[in-house]
């Protein structure tokens, strides 16, 4: 469509050029030839004129009469006046000569029917009169019409052969492209990777499908090295599924094991030790009695430990009932027991409101116990103790913290904080087990969240932490 459409514009184009060209030729060739005719017939009547012999001119002009275009023409004297005239028609129905317009010199004119032209006589070089034809324009227009008849052959010759070199590049071209457009729309509405299309040769369209088999030939390989990928992937997941379901029954053997079998040594060993401070102090110096406080701090230590531990699997493997969470009341819960706990301590406590957030109530009220638990703890040094716990926004996210102006610590260990068992100080100066920041990461990890710390040393403290929800 697009080379029959090109080639019948380019030739219906050229024809009407061609044709408006030979209309132009034709019309300076009449015009030449009516002005040689005119001259003629003027130079042999300009004696007439001079000696006024109107029969001398009339028959100088029926010399037209062999002019079969020439209707009419007209002689007039120096004044205008009409000296002679010829009319093609027997019954003179044409009209007659027109009223002279003559001191313009020569003139020519074409209208819709008719050429028009005007000649000066001469003789001797003086203006004796002048000579008018009307000549119709029926030879051009029959020239033109066998141009029209012309060009419209051309035009069809020239459409059927472009019609046969279409069909044959067609071949060459428009069928491998509508192969390939097949194809591709086939791979692309079934996902049929195994399709080919076959080799058209050396030129564009062959490369053009050697690379599209073999775009299809990598992504068929990458499909099924996929498959196998998601079958293996498959596989180990069901096995590590297997061994994570052993291993929470390990655990959750292990704590019982730890909650019962472990707890019963360390109750004997207070329990006797208490025993032997209480009923025999007397047999004992200050050392002894020193070595037996020493054992129960220690069992009272192993059990905190113990139960640390204990809450840190638990919160690992326990099912989260995900609900709105008012963190302000909880906060304000926790400060209150700590102030019921420490009642002589005068602490500042700031808390912002209506800090609403959705997650597990109960891990939640985990995080912030140790959170504010922890700076309550280090600000115990402080003459005047501030905690504060707010909400503020990083990089278009909300961020809850919890801030103190307490010990604080050096950020080059800030690695270590939410380590099981990692202490940044030393237990004579703060007690703890280190279990607190460990626990509260895993509780911040389930809720799709982060947490992380600034501080600097005898400067306070800041925990920040993040919720998906």
């Amino acid at each position: 469509m697009v080379i029959m459409y090109v080639t019948l514009t380019m030739l219906l184009l050229a024809g009407i050029t061609m044709i408006l060209f030979d209309i132009y030729r034709a019309k300076e060739n009449l015009s030449r030839e009516l002005t040689t005719q005119a001259r003629l017939i003027g130079n042999r009547s300009s004696a007439a004129l001079v000696f006024d012999d109107r029969g001398l001119a009339r028959e100088n002009l029926w010399a037209l009469k062999e002019s079969p275009n020439v209707l009419l023409a007209c002689i007039y004297d120096r004044e205008g006046d009409l000296f002679a005239s010829y009319h093609a028609s027997k019954t003179k129905a044409e009209p007659g000569c027109p009223e002279p317009l003559f001191n313009l010199g020569a003139s020519r004119l074409f209208d819709e029917t008719f050429i028009h032209l005007t000649v000066p006589i001469e003789l001797g070089g003086e203006l004796v009169g002048y000579i008018y034809i009307r000549s119709d324009l029926s030879q051009i227009q029959e020239r033109v019409y066998n141009l029209i008849y012309a060009t419209l052959g051309f035009m069809l010759v020239g459409v059927l052969i472009a019609y046969w070199l279409s069909r044959s590049m067609q071949r060459l071209i428009s069928v491998p492209l509508i192969k390939l457009a097949s194809v591709a729309a086939t791979v692309e509405k079934r996902s049929d990777f195994s399709l080919r299309v076959p080799d058209f040769g050396d030129d564009e369209i062959g490369r053009l499908s050697r690379a599209l088999n073999s775009m299809l030939e990598t992504i068929e390989k990458q499909n099924q090295e996929l498959l196998q990928a998601r079958d293996n992937l498959e596989a180990m997941v069901a096995d590590r599924t297997r061994e994570l379901e052993a291993t929470n029954k390990e655990l959750t053997a292990f704590s019982y094991s730890v909650s019962h079998d472990l707890r019963a040594p360390l109750r004997a060993i207070d329990g006797f030790s208490h025993a032997l401070l209480e009923d025999y102090a007397d047999g004992l110096d200050e050392t002894g009695k020193d070595y037996l406080r020493r054992v129960r701090a220690a069992s009272h230590r192993m059990s905190d430990l113990i139960d640390g531990l204990l809450m840190l699997s638990r919160i690992s493997r326990d099912e989260m009932v995900v609900g709105g969470v008012d963190l302000s009341a909880l906060a304000r819960n926790t400060i209150a027991h700590l102030r019921a706990a420490d009642p002589q301590r005068q602490v500042e406590v700031r808390i912002a409101d209506e800090l609403i957030c959705r997650g597990d109530q109960n891990l939640l009220v985990t995080v912030l116990e140790n959170l504010l638990g922890n700076a309550w703890k280090y600000t115990s040094k402080k003459a005047a103790a501030c905690i504060e716990f707010g909400v503020t926004e990083k990089d278009g996210s909300k961020v809850y913290y919890v801030r103190d102006n307490g010990a604080g610590f050096n950020m080059k260990y800030a690695g270590n904080l939410f380590g099981p068992f990692q202490r940044l100080h030393k237990v004579e100066e703060f007690p703890g087990t280190g279990i607190g920041l460990a626990t509260v990461q895993r509780i911040i990890h389930r809720h799709g969240g982060r947490v992380w710390a600034e501080a600097e040393p005898e400067q306070g403290a800041v925990f920040y932490f993040t919720l998906a929800s």
